[in-house]
């Protein structure tokens, strides 16, 4: 074989690289066009550099740019960039180790429009698998946020996501009580799956003011209890306390469905006055002071208000759940932000928990009869924005 025929025969290796840079080029080139075309130059006069990308997990897809173009400049170019990709950004976030590193996190797949409850989401110890975000599943930490709220509009999904929390705290065999004064049903269901798990045992729904201010002393006398026991042995909290081989106490899940019902009551009487300002004390006291006895509560809330879910109560109530408002106000007293308006109100179990958009889990209810079974199935999608790969 001569020289000749060895060029002809290799000829195609150098047309291949060179095809190969040049499609690669092509959207180094885009880009570079895209910044200058909007005149996004740092302080040295240069264009942000592509540094590569990474998928995140099914939801996300991260970006990475060299720059000295500050956080600042990058958010107000937002929405110059979610037109450039063709995708809504989730955030953008500056590197730690490196100010000239920026990160572009892209929504690649939309949150599911529901997600149906599996007992393999279960967590260890006092934590509740809450659903899915676009950073993945969110979880809530009791031994972090020991109390939480719930709030959302009226078929937003409260109730479900209180039901499912129930449903797992049952499972780990808590001692659990749901204050519903509205008597609306949603959870006669939950007391009668469970009631039969062992002898004596199940949540127990309270509707009455009197047998909620009786249960909610029996609580605060019972917190004050394991509180003394922590101190004889040196312990902080009931995980040290169990963990020392002591007698085992068991966590308690306080949950209010319709909070206002208990805090916001204009009584009549100076009975029912005194009735109401009694629960309005201990409950604020137990907030205060049941952290560390392992005493849990999860209030509801439909319509928040200011004069109900106040400073002193909020304060205590640091992991929060909210679903749609479109009221600003509502998200704001919840939220300290308006995010809550901004979420899509046909999709049930929708909410901002912390600061995160989750899609929660969704626990079908037994029918009635069923012996916990049969379940009902769990809604449609919206075509409109169901989950789904963006276009």
């Amino acid at each position: 074989m001569n020289y000749l025929q060895m060029i002809v025969r290799w000829l195609w290796v150098p047309v291949l690289l060179s095809l190969v840079f040049v499609v690669m080029s092509v959207p180094q080139y885009r880009r570079k066009q895209f910044f200058s075309s909007i005149g996004f130059r740092g302080y040295d006069g240069k264009l942000p550099r592509y540094k590569g990308q990474r998928k995140v997990n099914t939801y996300l897809k991260r970006m990475r740019y060299r720059s000295t173009i500050p956080l600042e400049k990058w958010e107000k170019a937002k929405s110059d960039i979610e037109m450039f990709y063709n995708r809504k950004i989730y955030k953008l976030e500056q590197s730690k180790r490196n100010m000239h590193i920026l990160y572009i996190y892209l929504i690649q797949e939309l949150l599911p429009t529901y997600i149906l409850w599996k007992d393999s989401y279960l967590e260890e110890g006092r934590k509740f698998a809450i659903g899915e975000s676009y950073n993945g599943k969110l979880i809530w930490d009791c031994t972090v946020l020991p109390h939480g709220v719930v709030a959302g509009a009226s078929s937003a999904g409260k109730s479900s996501v209180s039901r499912c929390i129930i449903h797992q705290a049952t499972i780990k065999r808590w001692n659990v009580w749901i204050l519903d004064w509205k008597c609306g049903g949603d959870y006669v269901s939950v007391e009668r799956e469970y009631q039969d798990i062992t002898k004596n045992y199940g949540p127990i729904v309270i509707s009455g003011p009197e047998e909620t201010r009786n249960i909610l002393v029996a609580i605060l006398v019972e917190v004050r209890g394991r509180l003394e026991e922590f101190k004889k042995v040196g312990a902080t909290n009931i995980d040290e306390y169990n963990a020392r081989g002591q007698d085992q106490f068991v966590p308690f899940l306080l949950v209010i469905d319709e909070a206002a019902e208990i805090l916001d009551v204009k009584p009549k009487s100076k009975e029912e006055k005194d009735l109401y300002a009694e629960i309005e004390q201990t409950l604020r006291k137990l907030a205060r002071i049941s952290r560390a006895a392992g005493v849990h509560i999860l209030m509801g809330f439909i319509r928040p208000d200011a004069n109900v879910l106040d400073g002193q109560i909020k304060n205590n109530l640091l992991w929060r759940a909210c679903g749609y408002f479109a009221d600003p106000a509502a998200s704001r007293i919840v939220l300290d932000s308006e995010k809550a308006t901004k979420l899509p109100p046909e999709v049930k179990g929708r909410f901002i928990i912390g600061e995160e958009e989750t899609q929660a889990y969704y626990l079908p209810i037994p029918e009635a009869g069923s012996g916990g079974e049969a379940e009902r199935e769990p809604p449609e999608p919206p075509a409109a924005s169901g989950g789904g790969v963006l276009d």
